[in-house]
């Protein structure tokens, strides 16, 4: 069963990576709904993807930000879904490393 700190990390990643996808959009239209510059969107941005990394392994991998034992190495399913060749998520890991 998923611990509460795992829980709030998955939520955690999900929220930064759509922060991830709102930044990267504002950089590439560059058309000022943001109203960032565009030095601010790309600091933001490496920030975002920085702290995504960090959740991604702590989920994954455990000891950090409160979760003691990852996913990895607790939960067989979670295995299958992720690291399959043909998992759903495979490539997202990929982008990640």
């Amino acid at each position: 069963m998923l611990q509460a700190p795992t829980i709030r990390q998955s939520d955690q990643r999900h929220y930064l990576i759509l922060a991830c996808i709102h930044l990267a959009r504002e950089l590439v239209l560059n058309d000022g709904l943001s109203r960032l510059s565009k030095q601010q969107l790309a600091s933001a941005l490496k920030w975002h993807l920085d702290k995504a990394r960090q959740s991604d392994s702590a989920i994954r991998l455990g000891g950090d930000l409160g979760i003691t034992i990852g996913a990895d190495k607790h939960s067989p399913n979670h295995n299958i879904i992720m690291y399959e060749v043909r998992g759903s998520y495979a490539h997202f890991h990929f982008l990640l490393a």
